[in-house]
């Protein structure tokens, strides 16, 4: 898979071929034209003076250039001219990006690292590093900074699942999809924790302080919640709600880095029905809070699909609604894509076509990677993890057992520059 479709012995180039290859489109072209507007000269100039005042007829004159002409412009199509090179479109350090389901050892970073990987999103719940009230605790977080960093990977992570202490209008099943911005409490309790999360892995963290044997990382990039316009991750579905929340994330950020980025939570496309509101219908009622644009520095997406070719259309969308606030130079993240190796879901294609979407997929984002600014892709999943949903059975490219599918190898080729 990805390689060419069949090599064969090198064939001794033809004449017309060689004189084909000095040429791109773009020239063939203009020479064509250039010869065109010759030939009509020819046959104005010769239809003045007549036969008798010109060395050749003026018709074989004429048809004559006219030959040249034709023959240039076939000159592409001559049994076996040389195809057009393409290059591969270039994109930036941070183009391929890893979700991991779950916390892994620094020798699966490092694997990564060597696939292609720069940098790996990971998940920060609130209801962990906060356990009651005030009181803060990163173990869960460390390790996977630390060991994203021993790799050499960028983490960029998202932050969401409020605390049940926290919760409103939930029960403690639900809680942790309350967004926090709907009281005083809430919002004040919010940008504590995210001042306290700066202040540990930012540019002056005190994680660095205290492990001066790691090389040092510091955390710029911050997600504000996940899937905000969906109903499994945020209640209530609110742009109103959710640019508050935004608004004092910046300020909180900024308040402990200046230079901190906030990255608007990845919206799902699609969702069904009541259970959310399409992306760009959201992206759209968020630009109309007040004093919204000053406060995040990326837009983020989740498109995912039943097939590659849906994600031009989706991003193409969002950047539409972008363009109409005045907002088409601010990048765009797609902080959550892929396709399982099972059948069980509308996500799922199987081993061979889970191959199959990813290297279509990536083809298209790198080619769409400069006119729709596409900052970052992140592929979900790294691993396969069983019991969350039914689609993350089999989102990996990596088994549970550690053994690598088909699909992490095109992943790589890709992520390393070829074809």
């Amino acid at each position: 898979m990805g390689g060419s479709a069949g090599a064969t012995a090198a064939q001794p180039e033809r004449p017309v071929n060689a004189v084909r290859a000095a040429f791109d489109d773009r020239e063939v072209v203009l020479v064509t034209l250039i010869i065109l507007a010759l030939t009509l000269a020819a046959i104005a100039i010769a239809w003045r003076l007549g036969p008798s005042r010109v060395g050749v007829p003026a018709g074989a004159l004429g048809a004559g250039l006219v030959l040249v002409a034709v023959a240039v412009v076939a000159l592409p199509a001559v049994g076996g001219a040389r195809p057009k090179h393409h290059k591969i479109p270039r994109v930036p350090h941070l183009f391929y990006g890893m979700s991991a389901q779950s916390p892994e050892p620094l020798s699966e970073y490092r694997r990564m690292k060597r696939n292609g990987v720069t940098t790996l999103r990971v998940g920060i719940a609130w209801n962990a590093i906060e356990p009651s009230p005030g009181a803060y605790d990163f173990s869960s977080v460390d390790p996977t900074v630390a060991d994203a960093a021993r790799a050499g990977l960028d983490v960029f992570p998202f932050i969401g699942a409020t605390p049940n202490f926290y919760g409103v209008n939930c029960t403690p099943a639900d809680c942790f999809t309350s967004l926090p911005s709907q009281t005083a409490v809430q919002r004040q309790a919010w940008m504590n924790m995210l001042r306290a999360l700066v202040g540990r892995y930012g540019p002056r963290g005190n994680f660095w302080a205290d492990n001066p044997s790691v090389p040092k990382r510091p955390i710029r990039y911050w997600q504000i919640w996940n899937e905000a316009n969906f109903i499994f991750f945020s209640n209530p579905r609110s742009p109103s709600l959710y640019g508050k929340l935004v608004q004092i994330s910046h300020q909180a950020i900024h308040s402990v880095d200046p230079g901190g980025k906030v990255v608007l939570a990845g919206l799902f496309g699609h969702p069904k029905g009541a259970l959310g509101i399409q992306a760009p219908a959201f992206l759209n009622r968020l630009y109309r809070v007040r004093g919204i644009k000053g406060s995040f520095d990326a837009v983020a997406l989740h498109p995912y699909s039943r097939d590659a070719s849906e994600l031009k259309p989706d991003i193409g969308a969002m950047r539409r609604v972008m363009a109409r606030h005045g907002d088409a130079r601010t990048p765009l993240f797609l902080t959550e894509f892929g396709w399982g190796s099972g059948h069980n879901t509308r996500f799922g294609k199987g081993i061979k076509g889970q191959v199959s979407q990813l290297a279509r997929a990536y083809t298209l984002l790198r080619k769409l990677q400069r006119p729709y600014r596409i900052a970052r892709t992140y592929w979900f999943a790294w691993n396969d993890f069983s019991g969350t949903c039914n689609f993350c059975d089999t989102a990996g490219l990596v088994r549970e057992n550690g053994r690598a599918k088909p699909a992490l190898g095109r992943f790589s080729q890709l992520a390393h520059g070829r074809r």
